[in-house]
């Protein structure tokens, strides 16, 4: 045995290490989806309930200015006024009660101007060619710049397109409008057209009348010319006269002793039966 155990010795297996096992790092999981929100209503009926509410604002609008207007019908609602100072007063037209008298007993006719607007008269022959003239009167330095300032021509009888040819391309580039119009029993014909006047254009209108063989002409503002019209009067022969005429007496101020159109019997007493003077109004 001991020779056997010489011979064959018993070999130990080698020695190892242990064997560490390799650590895999945990993979993250990614976190879980939310749980779906629980709602109650659904998209349909969001939209749905959205337009039922816009129905419901518009109808109600509707409905009250439907009612207001159907107010306002029946009792129209009562216009607040405005404090009076707030408004602008609108300059009223001057009368011409302190106008002067203008009368021209050649031509039997008379007109008032504004006492600063004095007339200048030129006398002329109205030889055949435009711009002439009878007798031209301006009342004011300048007619158009000076107060109700206007322009009074005197003709041998002309017609409108005479007028119309004066007018167009040489006072003015065109003529805008005519009308007929009657003030004091004068029926006058008008032409409407602007100059130019340093920096803006004017709306100037000429009055036309025929009488007793003349025209007469008179220009101003458009704004001011029916208010010139109104003062202007042809005078017949007993006007001519009734300057200093006898009036009054036993018939008063009726039959043969009145006073014509336009003048006053002036009495020289106080008596029922006194005679006066005609005196020009």
């Amino acid at each position: 045995m001991d020779d056997l155990s010489q011979q064959n010795p018993v070999q130990n297996p080698p020695m190892t290490e242990p064997v560490t096992p390799v650590q895999t790092p945990p993979v993250k999981q990614p976190p879980p989806p939310p749980p779906p929100s629980r709602s109650f209503i659904s998209k349909p009926l969001i939209i749905l309930l959205i337009a039922a509410i816009l129905f419901a604002i518009f109808y109600a609008g509707t409905y009250f200015k439907l009612n207001q207007t159907l107010t306002n019908i029946i009792s129209p609602p009562k216009p607040t006024p405005s404090p009076t100072a707030s408004i602008p007063s609108p300059t009223p037209n001057p009368t011409t009660a302190n106008w002067k008298t203008y009368a021209n007993e050649k031509y039997s006719f008379e007109i008032k101007y504004h006492p600063e607007s004095n007339p200048n008269e030129f006398i002329g022959n109205n030889e055949v060619g435009q711009f002439n003239y009878l007798l031209l009167i301006r009342f004011g330095t300048n007619p158009i710049k000076s107060p109700y300032g206007y322009e009074l021509k005197v003709n041998n009888q002309k017609s409108l397109d005479d007028y119309r040819t004066e007018l167009v391309g040489h006072i003015t580039d065109r003529i805008d409008s005519e009308e007929e119009t009657v003030i004091n029993n004068n029926t006058w014909k008008k032409i409407n057209y602007k100059i130019f006047v340093t920096t803006d254009y004017v709306p100037i209108t000429m009055a036309i009348i025929n009488h007793a063989g003349y025209s007469f002409a008179i220009s101003s503002s458009a704004f001011d010319i029916n208010q010139i019209l109104s003062t202007f009067k042809f005078l017949d022969q007993n006007q001519k006269d009734a300057e200093g005429k006898s009036c009054g007496g036993i018939m008063g101020e009726k039959g043969p002793m009145a006073c014509p159109s336009g003048y006053y019997c002036r009495y020289t007493d106080s008596h029922p039966d006194a005679s006066g003077k005609c005196v020009k109004e």
